[in-house]
């Protein structure tokens, strides 16, 4: 992580790393690939993130939209809950 403290250093590591997730994000929208191909080396390069934290992160943030899909596709009604629960 960076050198400096303070509330300055947060700030910008919490805005650095909502532009990587919306670079990978978009980045991955466009052409069909997943956002940790982005996120992954950005977070090493810019957030100097250790490989296996990046990793880890990515695994996360794919949880999270994983959730949020299968919430999506319930509420309308477009989620088989008997193949799911069989297949998990």
């Amino acid at each position: 992580m960076r050198r400096w403290h303070g509330e300055r250093c947060i700030m910008a590591t919490i805005i650095i790393s909502f532009v990587i997730g919306l670079t990978a994000g978009s980045f991955g929208g466009l052409i069909g690939t997943g956002g940790g191909i982005i996120m992954i080396p950005l977070m090493v390069e810019v957030l100097k993130l250790p490989k296996h934290k990046s990793h880890g992160t990515s695994m996360v943030t794919m949880v999270f939209t994983g959730i949020g899909g299968a919430i999506t596709y319930l509420f309308r009604r477009s989620l088989n809950t008997l193949f799911s629960s069989a297949t998990s």
